[in-house]
């Protein structure tokens, strides 16, 4: 088994996990929570993503740990574990995560999070989230550790 963080074959599809907590839609209403998680869920697909899902952050961390994902898309706001915690329990474990991540996240949430999105260098996107602007950062974050270190 690969360990989180290594890179797959650029030539094989990629695998990302989608973390849902707050809503991806703007408030926390489940039926936007639902719909939210389906349109990414639906639209990684169609782009050649294989893609899980976790409802909070611990239940995350576990998918983590038994399966190597190339990217992580979660919200900050989760029960259980929030996303900035997600991100520092798997750089605790020695897992380098911030090439990884992205986050999805309400303006609050953006505003609250700041100093943790500056020192951790991930990205996030701001709810409601457009597919093309999703894609854009996937794709960024899937070649920046594709790419072969140089030396």
């Amino acid at each position: 088994m690969r360990r989180f963080g290594e890179v797959a074959d650029p030539l094989l599809d990629h695998r990302a996990e989608i973390i849902e907590g707050d809503g991806l839609g703007q408030g926390g209403h489940s039926a936007l929570r639902q719909k939210g998680s389906v349109f990414l869920e639906a639209g990684l697909s169609t782009a050649g993503y294989d893609v899980d899902t976790a409802s909070n952050g611990r239940e995350a961390l576990e998918k983590i740990h038994d399966t190597v994902y190339d990217l992580i898309i979660s919200d900050m706001r989760m029960p259980e574990l929030d996303g900035p915690g997600l991100c520092r329990a798997l750089a605790a474990r020695g897992d380098d995560v911030r090439t990884h991540f992205i986050f999805l996240a309400a303006p609050d949430s953006l505003e609250e999070n700041r100093a943790f999105l500056a020192q951790s260098g991930v990205p996030a996107l701001t709810k409601p989230v457009a597919l093309e602007d999703l894609r854009s950062v996937v794709e960024q974050r899937i070649s920046h550790f594709a790419e072969p270190a140089h030396t």
